[in-house]
């Protein structure tokens, strides 16, 4: 019988670390409104809070709505509001001050003594930083000799210095964090103010990042210059070898052990159930404590996110990077166990979950690669209408980062993470006909995308046109030509290369002989295009009589015509 997915036996191992913080076992899997009155009941909120780690508490006040949970704040730790801001008032490592000021706002709904509170954890450097990025300080000294509008300007609380804003709009909010600031200190807010002074927003905004990337380092967030290696090339036999030698030295499970307090997995709940990934892990989970997974698994998400997302508090943002790494997981643990899911439970219970991620990465790897290459050299995305629609979206999604596989399915298509390994086997295969297509065109057809060559006609230039194009010539005319047709040449093309309503079965190649093909692969790959491209010719030409006028207007785009 097949291992029963995820929703069974991940949904029990987040049960049970649900559990083991005073929670409902399906707490995770509840709505909003639910795990806010189930929080809000609880006896003890304080030890509920202090048993999560640092950024669970930002994940469950993102998931419930900032403006309805901001009423939890006040039961966690100091570091894990401290965690919440970095990430709540902050967007792709730039401090939004409009956020800043809701979330100053909800401290203040709470209680003026919390507002102080929360102003003293926010740190100097991201308070200097609100202040300074809108707002010029002068002592009035200082100000007496500087012209300032009327309704941009406000007195320090103790009257020592004159606040400048550079908008209207900013004047109230940072009045309010000016008095806030003087509330936890006069001493205290005189040292910021005076050092903001005299330093450049640059250099704040520079400090203000690094030690809030030290913070969130803790909790698997990488700093800047980190974010990628995530997706450096590793040799997959290598890492294979690595996780089987820590089977034979019985290493045991992967614990976590890289943050403090417990981790609901709020983030992978609702990831594909159909993933290698989880009946493998449901398999492991027969004879191993997979707990740590959950852990390891939150941390990685967080990892995978600051570098593919930019708005924590986006929840769908959340939910992509969460897919997207299970997704590369899964397809790591099934590259690595060749498909085998029993050897894939044992590489599970050694392997980090970033070593399968790596792994995953490195199995669409190539595809990705070649997809880039194919962009480049026809010199950019706004040529890959040569490929046609189809081909054309497949490679923008293969190209993208992260990678996703995008095809037709039914009436529509579809971009979707890689789900298994055959989807990274039809990316090499979809790239490696794109690929042939783009150096037969140039090498051997003489095509120069990006110049006005072959576009000249009636129609828009694409791969399978051009092909036919060459085709054409090469029967009419005796040699391989991109010169667009008139209507004299399609008539002669009837002629020569049709019986009835159908192409003349000898006719239907370009000799790859002739054309110097030596690859086998590639003889294959032309077969593919021709293939193709003369099915729309004698769809579009099959109707037409060689004895009657011919409109070049009229035939459709399967050849190249003027």
């Amino acid at each position: 019988m097949e291992p029963k997915p995820h929703k069974t036996k991940m949904l029990a191992t987040q049960g049970a670390s649900q559990q083991s913080v005073s929670l409902p076992k399906n707490f995770a899997g509840l709505s909003g409104t639910d795990k806010l009155r189930i929080l809000t009941e609880t006896e003890d909120l304080p030890a509920v809070f202090k048993a999560l780690r640092n950024d669970e508490v930002f994940h469950l006040v993102r998931d419930i709505g900032i403006e309805d949970a901001f009423e939890l704040l006040p039961f966690a730790t100091k570091e894990q509001r401290q965690t919440f801001v970095d990430l709540a008032i902050w967007r792709d490592a730039a401090l939004e001050p409009a956020k800043f000021d809701q979330v100053m706002g909800l401290a203040l709904a709470e209680s003026w003594d919390f507002a102080v509170q929360f102003v003293n954890e926010l740190g100097p450097e991201t308070i200097a930083l609100r202040i300074f990025s809108k707002a010029t300080v002068y002592t009035q000294e200082e100000a007496e000799n500087v012209s300032i509008p009327d309704d941009v300007f406000f007195n320090s609380p103790d009257g020592v210095f004159l606040v400048v804003c550079n908008t209207p709009d900013d004047v109230a909010p940072l009045r309010q964090l000016m008095e806030l600031l003087y509330a936890s200190g006069v001493e205290e807010a005189h040292s910021l103010i005076q050092a903001g002074r005299r330093d450049t927003i640059a250099s704040i905004a520079d400090q203000a990042e690094h030690f809030r990337e030290a913070r969130l380092e803790d909790v698997g967030f990488p700093r800047s210059l980190d974010r990628f290696s995530l997706f450096e090339p590793i040799v997959l036999a290598e890492l294979k070898q690595t996780l089987i030698e820590r089977i034979e030295k019985q290493l045991g499970k992967i614990s976590a052990r890289t943050a403090e307090g417990t981790a609901l997995g709020l983030q992978v709940l609702k990831s594909d159930s159909k993933l290698f990934f989880w009946k493998a892990l449901a398999i492991a989970e027969e004879s191993a404590d997979i707990s740590g997974y959950i852990q390891e698994m939150t941390l990685l998400v967080n990892r995978v996110f600051a570098a593919v997302e930019t708005d924590p508090m986006d929840s769908e943002a959340w939910k992509d990077a969460s897919d997207r790494t299970l997704s590369f997981m899964s397809l790591g643990l099934q590259e690595l166990s060749q498909n085998n899911l029993e050897t894939a439970a044992d590489l599970l219970i050694v392997a980090w979950p970033a070593e399968l991620f790596k792994a995953g990465v490195q199995v669409v790897r190539p595809a990705h690669i070649k997809a880039r290459s194919i962009i480049g050299k026809i010199l950019g995305s706004s040529q890959l209408s040569l490929f046609g629609e189809e081909i054309a979206a497949s490679l923008t999604a293969l190209a993208a980062f992260l990678p996703m596989i995008g095809q037709f399915v039914g009436s529509g298509f579809q971009v979707r993470n890689f789900q298994t390994t055959q989807d990274a086997d039809w990316a090499k295969q979809l790239t490696a006909r794109a690929d042939f297509m783009v150096r037969f065109a140039m090498d051997k057809l003489g095509y120069a995308p990006g110049t006005d060559q072959a576009t000249a006609g009636l129609v828009k230039a694409t791969f399978e046109n051009i092909l036919a194009t060459a085709w054409a010539r090469n029967i009419i005319d005796g040699a391989v030509s991109l010169e667009p047709l008139d209507s004299e040449d399609v008539k002669r093309l009837l002629v020569a290369a049709f019986d009835g309503q159908q192409l003349r079965p000898k006719l239907k190649e370009l000799e790859p002989v002739k054309l110097g093909l030596t690859d086998e692969a590639d003889a294959v790959y032309l077969e593919y295009w021709m293939q193709n491209a003369l099915q729309a010719v004698e769809l579009a030409l099959s109707s037409l009589n060689p004895s009657e006028p011919i409109e070049t207007r009229f035939i459709g785009n399967s050849l190249l015509v003027k």
